[in-house]
């Protein structure tokens, strides 16, 4: 009677098949180990140069070949045999560009080292670099220097207001383009900021607003608004006239003014006492209507913003006491 067993010496094809499955597990922990493993070795990367640079380009022309023996993973060795050699744009300061022409600029290795691991990664370490120089053309391009005009909403809860404009940084930009298109630019837009019910301090980014195919050398600008709860004082002060030569007057109607500030909350009382508002007898002179604005005398330090009532005064000169 024939048994089920099999016979001794004799292998199944499960057999063959947990084999198979087990030297491949074999070779990819292998192999994976020592991918994982640190070498030296030659690394090469084609490199875009990036820089703002009043006048030009801020992209060169072409990329220059960098060599570098490097300390890193095999899979970075491999992964280049397998990809070929990567391109990478590197923003470059514009104090390590060595002008050699025109449009011809150099960085040296001395200043690649800081820029290291822009060109590569954290995780791989140059040990020097093969290429010396890096060479780049940056084409010269038509451009204006242009300030930033912020378009926005803003409104504060009740008793909070801004304690000054908003500050942009930059305030200004590089715009490049045809010179058509530049003429008839005075400033650039930013897209709408919209801030709403602000009782603290604002700070953030807002877009530039594209216009056509021109090339800003920023994309935003950082918007940064300090806001602060506030007070009302109004005041009763005497108007007087600055800059009177002796032998002159000037009669001021009407002599007192109403003036309302906004002040920061908590004040200082003691520095509102002493204050006036003041005409100035140059601007009489200069002026033709007899009219003339007034000013606050003092700033005190908490103060946010005034207005002063009537914002206009009639002004009547005579000379020593003669008055007309």
């Amino acid at each position: 009677m024939p048994s089920d067993k099999p016979e001794r010496g004799r292998f199944l094809l499960s057999d063959f098949i947990a084999l198979g499955i087990a030297l491949v597990l074999a070779f990819a922990i292998w192999m994976t180990y020592n991918l994982s493993s640190s070498y030296s070795g030659v690394l090469q990367c084609d490199v875009v140069a990036l820089c703002q640079m009043e006048g030009y380009s801020d992209r060169s022309r072409q990329a220059a070949r960098l060599v570098a023996r490097c300390e890193t993973g095999g899979f970075d060795l491999l992964g280049q045999r397998l990809l070929g050699i990567p391109k990478v744009e590197v923003l470059f300061d514009e104090n390590d560009l060595v002008k050699l022409s025109p449009t011809r600029f150099c960085v040296t290795a001395s200043s690649l080292d800081s820029y290291s691991h822009a060109i590569f990664t954290d995780a791989i370490r140059v040990e020097h670099f093969v290429t010396d120089t890096l060479f780049f053309d940056f084409p010269q391009a038509e451009y204006l220097k242009l300030p930033v005009h912020l378009v926005s909403e803003i409104s504060f809860r009740p008793q909070y207001t801004a304690c000054g404009p908003v500050a942009l940084t930059p305030d200004s930009v590089l715009v490049y383009g045809p010179e058509e298109q530049l003429a008839g630019l005075s400033c650039v837009n930013t897209r709408p900021l919209v801030l709403e019910d602000l009782e603290s301090d604002a700070i953030g980014n807002v877009d530039l607003e594209r216009q056509g195919n021109l090339t800003y050398s920023k994309a935003s600008t950082q918007y940064r608004l300090t806001v602060c709860r506030f007070v009302e004082e109004t005041l009763d002060l005497p108007v007087k006239v600055t800059g009177l030569p002796s032998d002159n007057a000037l009669s001021v109607y009407p002599s007192r003014a109403t003036v309302v500030m906004r002040l920061r909350f908590p004040y200082d009382e003691a520095s509102l006492e002493g204050l006036s508002v003041t005409v100035s007898f140059e601007q009489f002179e200069n002026g033709r209507s007899g009219k003339c604005t007034g000013t606050l005398s003092d700033t005190p330090p908490d103060l946010i913003s005034y207005e002063i009532t009537p914002d206009v005064f009639n002004c009547v000169a005579y000379e020593g006491n003669r008055r007309p």
